[in-house]
């Protein structure tokens, strides 16, 4: 691989793309308007905050002990302004996938309270940026999580276009997978906490961008979206607030 450049604004640019440890909203806030062809990302949940005092939720593993850091929450109030940013950097005709859990899918969706039964709301957070909300995917984790009723299996994952135009909208590349997507969840000191399998990350890129595209994390974490762009010939912006295991993994 090339040379790596560093810097003092903590990015890292490789042949491929940057990396840049900074909030989601600053790091869209740098990019030029109708600049991004593919988002994919995973932000770290305010519904998590709730389980910090037993102990489950995720902590960064920098080390052995039980003082690790915790992840930083994205709150659920900054969704309205994180989709805005997010309207205006994404190209006409492409497509945003945000992974998430049942709450934060109510919230951003509805703008209502956690499962309140409502229906998609011209009121959301996404609505109101002007995105198009199409469904959400579930990732079939194959393997249970913790839980007292039955644990959670599945994640999901929204699927949201900038629209063309009117009534024309962006058509996957193959639309060879339902709306399903098994992937069996990664488990093990070795890997990032909460880090997606490259297979599942990979379905998504290969649908929805095209070799050369430009694809974009702002909650990139262990940097898999990065690693399946540099094989699959996609540039990348990825972007997180916490120290980057992506700057180890991807520029080596």
């Amino acid at each position: 691989m090339a040379r790596i450049e560093k810097n003092p604004i903590d990015e890292v640019t490789t042949p491929e793309g940057s990396i840049h440890q900074m909030d989601a909203i600053a790091l869209l806030r740098t990019l030029p308007s109708e600049s991004v062809d593919l988002c994919i990302t995973d932000p770290p949940y305010e519904s998590l905050e709730r389980w910090r005092c037993t102990g489950t939720t995720t902590r960064l593993s920098n080390s052995k002990s039980s003082s690790n850091d915790w992840f930083a929450i994205f709150r659920n109030n900054m969704y309205p302004t994180l989709f805005e940013e997010l309207f205006r950097v994404m190209k006409l005709g492409t497509h945003v996938y945000m992974f998430c859990d049942e709450e934060t899918r109510d919230i951003v969706c509805c703008g209502h309270s956690p499962q309140s039964g409502a229906s998609i709301s011209s009121r959301s957070a996404v609505c109101n940026a002007g995105f198009k909300y199409w469904k959400a995917l579930i990732w079939d984790k194959k393997i249970k999580g913790m839980g007292y009723h039955f644990p959670a299996q599945h994640e999901f994952i929204l699927m949201i276009e900038k629209v063309l135009s009117k009534g024309k909208h962006r058509q996957l590349n193959s639309n060879m997978f339902g709306d399903v997507l098994l992937a069996k969840r990664l488990k093990g000191r070795q890997y990032y906490p909460t880090e997606k399998p490259k297979e599942l990350i990979w379905c998504l890129v290969n649908e929805s961008s095209n070799p050369g595209d430009t694809v974009l994390d702002m909650f990139c974490g262990s940097g898999v979206v990065g690693e399946v762009c540099q094989l699959s010939g996609r540039k990348y912006i990825l972007g997180d607030i916490n120290t980057l295991e992506a700057n180890e993994r991807l520029c080596k």
